[in-house]
């Protein structure tokens, strides 16, 4: 692909359009391209997978690499069974290379619009022509950071989890961490790994699941529960997660509802509502 960008007033012409070069637009120009469609990926940051390069230091993925690589091409030999941040960007940075992928660095796109039968973007450098566009620009570009009341108050440190890079400077310090996604999850783990004093909080009741069992990535068995009833795999599950993981009420945890009925959920509580 040609990396360089057009005059302003000259629009290039292409079949397809790709805006974003993380993970998403990278599969889509390496799936483009193999199958010969001519496509121009723009990014609006110096590299491909920007969000990746900033995200906190002890970042893994929680899928195995087997299922978490981009199409026709696996993660090395040499990687962990479950990549950190950094051999993630090594990967994206090896995937671009390998099929050739010049995205135009720099380019912000500012407009897209119907134009004839085709679209015309238009970016901070030029415009562009072409038959289809592909939006590839993730979700979590913008932080979603609450101002809840009393917080301008508040003489602590506040951090989003988008600026959060280390548990250090919280060392030997009480530390909330508001949400239990992948993100919170392990930023907890993070902080208690560097001597400070994480409380979770979450106001939804939550399943709590391996990552693997015996060392098999649960995506791996999950294979074998998706070919039965929802309400079956919900039941088979419940006994080995109770097996796992004993009672979770005592540190606070409250299972969500299950789609079948019992008297009891696997935490030994009454179910409950979501």
């Amino acid at each position: 692909m040609e990396a360089s960008a057009p005059a302003a007033n000259v629009p290039t012409s292409t079949d397809a359009v790709v805006i974003g070069a993380g993970p998403a637009g990278l599969a889509v120009g390496a799936c483009l391209q193999r199958e010969g469609v001519p496509c121009i990926v723009l990014e609006r940051a110096e590299s491909v997978g920007s969000r990746w390069r900033t995200h906190y230091d002890r970042l893994h993925l929680h899928t195995d690499k087997t299922r978490s690589a981009l199409p026709y091409l696996p993660f090395p030999d040499a990687a962990p069974t479950y990549p950190s941040r950094q051999e993630v960007v090594d990967y994206l940075d090896a995937y671009a290379a390998h099929f050739g992928l010049e995205p135009r660095f720099g380019e912000e796109v500012e407009t897209v619009r119907r134009h004839g039968e085709g679209w015309e973007t238009v970016t901070s450098r030029g415009r562009y022509r072409s038959r289809r566009v592909v939006v590839a620009t993730g979700f979590a570009n913008e932080p979603n950071e609450p101002m809840w009341p009393g917080r301008e108050d508040f003489g602590g440190t506040v951090l989003h989890s988008a600026v959060y890079r280390s548990g250090e400077p919280f060392r030997g310090l009480d530390v909330l961490v508001v949400g239990i996604g992948n993100s919170g999850a392990e930023i907890a783990l993070d902080l208690a790994e560097r001597g400070a004093r994480p409380t979770l909080a979450f106001r939804t009741p939550t399943n709590v699941i391996p990552r693997d069992i015996l060392g098999i990535p649960l995506l791996a068995l999950s294979r074998l529960s998706m070919k039965l009833p929802p309400a079956w795999a919900d039941r088979l599950n419940a006994p080995l997660l109770r097996l796992i993981f004993g009672d979770l009420t005592r540190y606070g945890f409250r299972a969500a509802r299950s789609r079948w009925v019992l008297d009891r959920n696997p935490w030994r509580e009454p179910l409950n509502e979501r």
